[in-house]
């Protein structure tokens, strides 16, 4: 058997990065090696950041050895007088904070010299994997930069969840747009995070309602809900059943209509393709992986087996799974496993995953449906597998490709 040598999983710095990056009048600067920002860099490039701002005070042995800072002030200034950041985020480096360089009390000394508001990152990549970062780089974001101009406006929402690390995340906020406008009449007013404008992000504050996408967005809301009143719904959007559960918790939030079902016309296309589907595979019974974040292979599972009657054999998480992962979905906790404790034995006729997993495993049906992918991108707003016409589209693959 073949040994399926899988790339290494993002530890919670390069999670932090991503949620916090590509925000503009932002910057990052990170003190430590510049080559460990330079791997971050590819690493980042790689999930279609199109401006990284991403800056290194680059560190000697004299500043290891005693402790000191000038080197990360002076990069700091040199930043600030260019006047276009309102935001320097500091970031430590694994060794820096191994040899207990103090980032915090650094930027709280250098704040009185400098316009931009300064936000330390403390997080080096010992707090855990990528989805610990992702959750902290939310919260990050809602606790730090805000403007305070409460309600305002009224009529908007906020996601909080994508990132640029999902495959079709340009498609998931689209389908998710369109839902919210066209059934309570919202209009979306950003994003966390996907290289949002600082203007948004300030203003996240005057809206009705946030939407949360994943488990790793419930921290930043339960701080947005705390502190200015603002209500969230955790939703998956991903087969009808979970679509109509995420409406009816949506309407009961805002007080409106609760009762709320999707259109009958859209229900008997996703009949069709059942049927199609059912005369195609003759009641084969297909063995069936799904790989992605936990949210993803959980909606693509209800999807699959509440929709077009395919069951699920395994669902491959690629992070560590926390207590915030499993207090949902948990009717799937026997089909779930971490990567790392996955049998790479299993055989499958359908798989759903990234570039690797895909490469990797043989089956008859293979659709990419998560990251990492190194030569494919998806850029355009009509890949998703959200809502009705994911539904169709995913029963439409599976049909076209089974042999």
């Amino acid at each position: 058997m073949k040994k399926f040598n899988r790339l290494p999983i993002p530890n919670s710095r390069m999670g932090i990065l991503m949620t916090v990056i590509g925000i503009e009048k932002t910057a990052i600067i990170e003190y430590g090696p510049s080559g460990t920002t330079h791997f971050a860099m590819d690493f980042l490039m790689g999930t279609n950041f199109e401006r990284l701002n991403l800056f290194s005070a680059h560190i000697k042995e004299n500043d290891l050895l005693f402790g000191e800072t000038e080197r990360l002030e002076k990069a700091i200034k040199e930043l600030d007088r260019k006047e276009i950041y309102k935001y320097i985020f500091v970031s430590a480096t694994s060794l820096t904070a191994l040899v207990g360089i103090d980032i915090v009390a650094c930027c709280k000394l250098l704040q009185s010299e400098i316009k931009a508001k300064l936000i330390p990152i403390e997080d080096s990549g010992s707090y855990g994997d990528i989805a610990v970062g992702i959750e902290n780089g939310f919260y990050l974001l809602v606790k730090e930069i805000n403007k305070k101009n409460l309600k305002e406006k009224n009529g908007y929402f906020n996601i909080i969840g994508p990132t640029k690390n999902d495959c079709f995340y340009k498609s998931d906020i689209k389908i998710i747009e369109d839902i919210m406008n066209k059934y309570f009449n919202l209009k979306l007013n950003t994003v966390l995070n996907v290289g949002t404008k600082v203007e948004k992000i300030e203003r996240l504050y005057d809206v009705d309602i946030n939407i949360v996408t994943r488990p790793e967005g419930i921290k930043a809301a339960e701080f947005l809900k705390e502190n200015y009143d603002i209500p969230y719904v955790v939703v998956n959007f991903y087969g009808t059943y979970s679509i109509e559960k995420s409406l009816q918790k949506i309407g009961k939030t805002l007080n409106i209509d609760s009762n709320i079902f999707l259109d009958k016309n859209e229900i008997r296309k996703i009949d069709e393709i059942k049927i199609l589907l059912r005369r195609e595979l003759k009641d084969k019974d297909l063995k069936v992986v799904i790989s992605g974040n936990y949210f993803e292979v959980c909606g693509l599972c209800n999807l699959l087996e509440n929709d077009l009657n395919i069951k699920i054999k395994r669902l491959i998480v690629n992070h560590k799974i926390s207590s915030i992962h499993k207090a949902y979905y948990k009717e799937y906790e026997d089909k779930i496993v971490d990567r790392d404790n996955w049998n790479e034995s299993e055989d499958y006729d359908l798989i759903l995953g990234d570039e690797e997993i895909l490469k990797y495993l043989e089956g008859d049906i293979k659709i990419r449906v998560s990251n990492p992918n190194i030569k494919f991108k998806y850029l355009s707003t009509s890949n998703s597998f959200m809502g009705t016409e994911g539904i169709l589209k995913m029963g439409e693959i599976i049909f076209n490709q089974h042999k």
